[in-house]
């Protein structure tokens, strides 16, 4: 007879206790597209009296950090899946720290590879369009290398080692990229490190799935933006003043080896975040090799805590049901979704600018600051990326500042007040309420936003010297501007997808940002160099204006079906 009851008192946020096939036992698992309804099982340990079968089920309280800390919650308020540690997901969003802090330094110390390495052979009036092309071909690499590394993750039946290898090839890229002589040398090192980005980017949103439970993925996510905000500002502020550090230190080393240094360090703590890797986090590197019995209950324990059910072996393989799951993609993504949820155009095409947006930043501002330290200023090459750092570092300060308040604003949601009357108010229509004031408020955050981030964009396209004070208020719109974009459209992504078609709506989604990035990185280059150095920011600055008018008219849009849905109400026509 099996023998199931809950281990705690709330069995939604508890972990499940995972029993081996002898114990005879099992737990059921039912989810829907809100919540994930687990139950949980427990059983009589050896040498222990039988529970009565008519009794009430024994109610096993959760562990106690310090005697006040759940450990199966992270900082309190993330509940955890069955076996994962705070050890593990705190080893996460420090690896998510140094990640980020690795993309943006290899993309804002390019104006000093330019400089210090390759003066003989990149041109002033060329470097705009060189580190466009870098930044093209890296999102190429990440776009094509994420599918590789998402299959070489299904034959290993894991993501440690691809997580693992993905910092070694950044690595490898970090500590070749000041021993290239031309072009094409270092264009090869940076796909060497696109390569490994492809695989630790690929691996970001998997690992909060795997780590979280279904209704704390939201706020993982936030706390992943967060880390994400954290790792560019330290990039920005720390990681791009090294050089300068190192010849304040002892002036007698040139500025090529004191280069090398600050490459061979960030490369550095790339070995040193996959050793972490290899220690702190969860599962085994080759779980290929895993006994047929360690297979069976990895198994189970991801069907128990998992939102979905695993697919088999021979379905996950399928090439051919691969091919035609990827055209339902982009068939549904593309086209069936958006013809339900109108508001998914928009999420498209603020994707599509935001991470524009964030390319421009990190790739020409600190360009355009540090060549104009060197000639107007004639300051160091060290000291023109510091200085460029330190702008880009005051941006993405105040993106980091603002980013809670935008996802607040962005949730507001219609509360009924506790003296009405449910009868006169019928739930229907206070639903209904509820989904249209969520609606509108992402709707104004959006058209707000992008407002701030047009306004940005054209004041500095109009300074002559981005290197004075007067820089700081358009760097500060710019950031503010930017994560607005960013989390209005990933909360617009969330909320409109249909539950059927979300993964081919979140593929779509990807695939617009990427579209961006290689836009904004070939466009903004040709500008750059070819016309004026503000080139590139008022051509963001047009595309977010254009951004705000699509936000005024979805709005109006939305009032007008609001107001003809509440007449017909009013007439007695059904809501849905």
């Amino acid at each position: 007879m099996e023998n199931s009851y809950q281990s705690t008192a709330d069995s939604t946020s508890s972990p499940a206790i995972i029993i081996p096939p002898l114990a005879g036992l099992s737990s059921v698992n039912q989810t829907d597209d809100n919540q994930e309804v687990q139950n949980n099982i427990a059983y009589q340990s050896p040498g222990s009296e039988p529970s009565s079968p008519t009794g009430p089920p024994s109610k096993k309280k959760p562990k106690l950090l310090c005697g006040c800390i759940r450990t199966d919650r992270y900082l309190g308020f993330i509940e955890l899946k069955p076996g994962i540690t705070w050890v593990h997901i705190t080893c996460f969003y420090i690896l998510v720290v140094i990640l980020l802090s690795m993309f943006v330094f290899i993309n804002a110390m390019s104006s000093y590879v330019f400089e210090a390495y390759l003066r003989g052979t990149v041109n002033r009036k060329d470097q705009g369009k060189l580190a466009g092309d870098l930044s093209f071909y890296n999102e190429l690499c990440i776009l094509a290398f994420g599918l590789i590394w998402g299959v070489l993750t299904d034959i290993l039946r894991g993501r440690k080692f691809v997580y693992m290898i993905g910092f070694l090839f950044m690595g490898i890229g970090l500590f070749l990229y000041t021993f290239a002589e031309t072009i094409w040398q270092l264009i090869i090192y940076r796909i060497i490190f696109a390569i490994g980005a492809a695989s630790t980017s690929s691996m970001l949103t998997a690992i909060v799935g795997d780590y979280v439970k279904n209704k704390d993925r939201g706020k993982a996510s936030g706390l992943l933006g967060l880390a994400s905000g954290l790792g560019a500002v330290v990039s920005a502020l720390a990681c791009l003043k090294i050089p300068l550090w190192i010849q304040s230190a002892d002036p007698t080393i040139s500025t090529g080896q004191a280069g090398m240094i600050a490459f061979m360090i960030m490369a550095f703590f790339c070995i040193i975040a996959m050793c972490a890797l290899m220690i702190f986090f969860k599962g085994r590197i080759f779980p290929i090799c895993d006994s047929k019995q360690e297979r069976e209950a990895t198994r189970r324990e991801m069907a128990e805590s998992s939102d979905c059910e695993e697919e088999d072996d021979e379905e996950r393989f399928n090439i051919k049901k691969s091919f035609i799951r990827f055209k339902n993609i982009i068939w549904e993504g593309l086209f069936v979704a958006p013809a339900k949820r109108p508001s998914l155009i928009l999420a498209y095409i603020s994707g599509f600018v935001a991470r524009g947006d964030s390319i421009l930043i990190t790739t020409f501002i600190t360009l355009w600051v540090s060549q104009q330290m060197i000639d107007i200023h004639d300051s160091s090459k060290a000291d023109a990326t510091a200085r460029g750092g330190t702008i880009s570092g005051i941006c993405q300060t105040f993106a980091l500042i603002a980013a809670p308040f935008v996802g607040i604003f962005a949730d507001l949601r219609f509360r009924r007040k506790k003296n009405q009357d449910v009868e006169q108010q019928p739930e229907q229509e206070d639903d209904f309420k509820t989904d249209f004031v969520r609606k509108m408020s992402r709707l104004i955050v959006m058209a707000i936003v992008s407002a701030i981030s047009g306004v940005g964009y054209t004041m500095l396209s109009f300074l002559t010297d981005v290197t004075g004070g007067f820089v700081y208020l358009p760097i500060a719109l710019i950031g503010i501007g930017e994560i607005g974009v960013i989390i209005c459209s990933q909360i617009l992504v969330t909320a409109e997808s249909p539950s059927k078609v979300r993964g081919s709506v979140s593929g779509i989604f990807t695939l617009f940002g990427a579209a961006g990035i290689l836009v904004a990185t070939k466009v903004g280059g040709y500008l750059f160099d070819d016309w004026k150095p503000s080139g590139p920011f008022l051509f963001y600055g047009v595309l977010n204006f254009a951004l705000f008018i699509i936000s005024i008219g979805f709005i109006i849009a939305h009032v007008i079906y609001r107001f003809k849905v509440g007449r017909n109400s009013n007439k007695g026509v059904d809501l849905k």
